[in-house]
């Protein structure tokens, strides 16, 4: 018998907590379910509040992203935008957890100015990539695989970049270009890290999969088959052609370019690291079908 990896064995863990969720979410009565939305509201909010003002435009780099595909991989297509729509509806009322300002205090920012303004076009779209998340997750929980969750997840990444881009054109005037520089290729590598991370952690494990049983053998699942690791390869290289475009891009502000291959390199390494950290530790983990490959 050989020993249990240790992404193996997280996976496992994981496998087991998600699986209790999704059965406690499916049987869940009204105050049971109202618990889980008000949960995974309270998480964004918290997400928010890691907040990271850039100088050149005026939507910040957060961690509400990452809660919001959570929130939809793990809640599905019903309790998963309910908990969106909770985080935005609650802040238009006054609750103060939005992404705070630059030099603000924690949990000082709230009230419909925000969703109505610049910015709120981005509140606006979790709610719609919570719901395309969690309608993918529905229904292909069976064969929900690396690649497949990845690409849902960055879809949902796209659908709240086109509310946010829209909105923030919108409300300040901007020229389409203009607010593509300012609201979508800021957030490109940052965002790309965060699915990149949801799909390491929840494919093959809990709801998404069958129970199946840990092969420990040295030839066990393989956890990226030929096509997962196409797309991770695909996505780092879009990811590479739009740094390209914007050093070629003679009106991108100088603050972006400088931005951009600062994030794009350390959140490359650190995405190639989540990888291969699922790659050297992660051979045993049970396959989409159920049992082992």
């Amino acid at each position: 018998m050989f020993p249990e990896p240790p992404l193996a064995r997280v996976s496992r863990v994981l496998g087991r907590w998600e699986g209790a969720l999704f059965r406690f979410r499916e049987e869940a009565a009204y105050l049971q379910a109202t618990a889980l939305v008000l949960g995974f509201a309270i998480l964004t909010g918290l997400s928010a509040q890691v907040s990271i003002p850039l100088p050149f435009t005026p939507v910040p780099v957060t961690g509400q992203v990452f809660a919001v595909l959570v929130s939809a991989t793990l809640l599905g297509r019903k309790l998963g935008p309910l908990s969106q729509v909770a985080y935005v509806g609650l802040g238009f009322l006054g609750v103060p957890w939005f992404a705070a300002t630059t030099g603000g205090p924690l949990f000082s920012v709230g009230g419909a100015a925000v969703v109505l303004g610049a910015t709120g076009g981005y509140l606006l779209g979790f709610i719609a990539a919570a719901a395309l998340i969690g309608w993918f997750v529905d229904r292909a929980r069976s064969r929900s695989t690396f690649s497949g969750i990845l690409a849902v997840e960055l879809t949902g990444v796209g659908v709240i970049y086109a509310f946010g881009a829209l909105q923030l054109a919108v409300i300040l005037g901007l020229a389409p270009q203009t607010a593509l520089d300012l609201g979508v290729l800021p957030f490109l590598p940052v965002d790309m890290l965060k699915c990149v991370l949801v799909a390491s952690l929840l494919a093959g494990s809990g709801p998404l999969v069958r129970a199946g049983a840990v092969d420990r053998s040295p030839t066990g699942a393989a956890v990226l088959r030929t096509r997962d690791l196409g797309a991770f390869v695909a996505l780092l290289t879009a990811v590479w052609v739009m740094a390209a475009y914007i050093a070629l891009d003679g009106g991108a502000p100088y603050l972006l370019e400088a931005w951009y291959m600062i994030a794009a390199g350390t959140c490359t390494a650190a995405a190639v690291v989540a990888l291969a950290w699922r790659v050297r530790f992660g051979r045993g983990m049970p396959s989409p079908g159920g049992a082992p490959e």
